[in-house]
C-alpha cells in the first residue's frame, strides 16, 4: 500500500495512499500528476509490511525570451517546438513528449517576446527550437528543465530573413511514360552542415517520411506537400542559404531524392520534372501453425526498411510490402515483442530471414512458414 507525498514537505504531511492486489510479478509503476514531475515506469517493493512512500518533485518549466537578433527588440510571435535533447548525459531523468509542443510546436504571441512551457520533469535536457514568420530558426541542443524558483531565462537571437532572398519550389511529379502521378509525398529539406552520405541517420528514410528529420538541429526548413491531380506541387518562401533537398514517396513511388537545389536557377528550380522508378513489391502467406508469434515482416535494404505490422489473430493470413524501390533486400520475419523494462521500449528477435530481389513494376511471391 503505497502513498504519494511532494517533495520538500515536512513530517505529518498529507499523504495521498493508493493500492492494487493481483499484480504481475515487478510491474513497472509511472505517476504523473498536475504540477508534479512525471515518474516513469518505476519499479517499487511489493507485498511488504510497510507503506511504501513515493516522493514526486516538483514540475519542471522552461522559460525564454526572443529577441531579433539584429536589434535585441523582442519577437512578439513565434513557435516554440521542443524534443529530447541529443546530448543526453548519464543520470539525466527522461520521460514522454507528447502534444503539440513536441510535434508541430506552441505557439506564443507576447509584446515581450516571453515564453513558459510546464509539466517538464525536472532536470531533463531538451532540445528547444524556435521559429518566426520571416527569420531563421534558432536551435538549443541541451536545456535544462528547472523547478520554477530555479528556472533561467534562455535568450533565442533569431537572424531576420531578407524576403527576396526567399525561393519557390514547384513542379510534376510523372511515372517512367509521362503520366502524371498524384498523391505523392514531397518534403524539402533545408540544412546546414549536411554530411556526404544522405541516407544514413538523422537523415535516413524514416526518419524523412515520419518528419522527425524536422528536429534535427541543423535543419532549418522541412516543409511538406502532397501533389495534385496533375501530379502538380509547390512550396513557398524557401531559403536558398543552406543545403536544399527534395525527397518523395508515396503509393505507387519509389521513393528517391533531387538533391542540391541550391545550386538551380529560378527557372529551373520553378519547372522541376520529378520522374519516378515503377516500385515492385513482395507478398504472400504466413502459417500461423509454424510461427504463431508472428508480428511484423519486413524488408530490409542499405540504409532502408519497409515493415508491415501484423495483427495476432490466429489462423493463417497474408502480408504485403509495396512500393519497393527496385533492388537487393533481406525479407525478415519477426517475433513477439519483449519489453525491454523501460520507457516503453521493446525488442523482436529476427526468427526468419532470406535475400529477395525486387525488380520494377512486379511482384515477388515468398510464403513464410517453411524451414528457411
Amino acid at each position: 500500500s503505497p502513498a504519494i507525498c511532494a517533495k520538500g514537505s515536512v513530517a505529518g504531511c498529507e499523504l495521498r495512499p493508493f493500492g492494487f492486489d493481483s499484480l504481475p510479478a515487478k510491474p513497472p509503476f509511472t505517476f504523473d500528476a498536475k504540477g508534479y514531475s512525471e515518474i516513469p515506469e518505476t519499479f517499487l517493493p511489493l507485498d511488504g509490511d510497510d507503506e511504501v512512500v513515493v516522493t514526486m518533485q516538483p514540475q519542471g518549466v522552461l522559460r525564454g525570451h526572443v529577441v531579433d537578433a539584429a536589434t535585441g527588440e523582442p519577437i512578439a510571435a513565434f513557435n516554440v517546438r521542443i524534443t529530447f535533447s541529443p546530448d543526453r548525459r548519464p543520470g539525466d531523468p527522461s520521460a514522454s513528449l507528447s502534444g503539440p509542443r513536441a510535434f508541430n510546436g506552441e505557439r506564443f504571441v507576447a509584446a515581450d517576446g516571453q515564453f513558459r512551457l510546464d509539466h517538464l520533469v525536472v532536470g531533463m535536457p531538451l532540445q528547444v527550437s524556435v521559429e518566426a514568420e520571416q527569420y531563421g530558426t534558432v536551435t538549443e541542443r541541451r536545456v535544462l528543465a528547472q523547478a520554477e524558483p530555479d528556472a533561467n531565462v534562455v535568450e533565442f537571437k533569431l537572424p531576420s530573413l531578407d524576403p527576396m532572398a526567399l525561393a519557390t519550389v514547384r513542379g510534376t511529379i510523372v511515372d517512367d511514360v509521362g503520366r502524371a502521378i498524384a498523391g505523392a509525398e514531397l518534403r524539402l529539406i533545408i540544412a546546414k552542415d549536411r554530411p556526404v552520405s544522405r541516407d544514413k541517420f538523422p537523415f535516413n528514410w524514416e526518419m524523412i517520411r515520419n518528419g522527425q528529420v524536422e528536429h534535427v538541429d541543423s535543419v532549418v526548413q522541412s516543409p511538406t506537400t502532397t501533389s495534385d491531380k496533375q501530379g502538380a506541387f509547390s512550396f513557398d518562401k524557401v531559403r536558398m542559404d543552406a543545403d536544399v533537398e527534395l525527397a518523395y514517396w508515396g503509393e505507387g513511388v519509389s521513393e528517391g531524392r533531387k538533391e542540391h537545389l541550391e545550386k538551380l536557377t529560378a527557372a529551373e528550380r520553378e519547372g522541376l520534372r520529378v520522374v519516378i522508378i515503377t516500385p515492385g513489391a513482395v507478398r504472400g502467406t504466413i502459417s500461423r501453425v509454424a510461427l504463431p508469434k508472428i508480428t511484423s515482416v519486413a524488408a530490409s535494404g542499405g540504409n532502408r526498411i519497409f515493415t508491415e505490422w501484423l495483427d495476432n489473430k490466429s489462423g493463417d493470413a497474408g502480408y504485403a510490402i509495396r512500393n519497393l524501390p527496385p533492388g537487393e533486400y533481406v525479407l525478415q520475419v519477426y517475433g513477439e515483442r519483449i519489453p525491454s523494462g523501460k520507457d516503453g521500449l521493446f525488442t523482436m528477435k529476427i526468427i526468419q530471414r532470406q535475400p529477395i530481389r525486387i525488380e520494377s513494376g512486379k511482384t515477388l511471391t515468398v510464403d513464410i512458414g517453411n524451414d528457411k
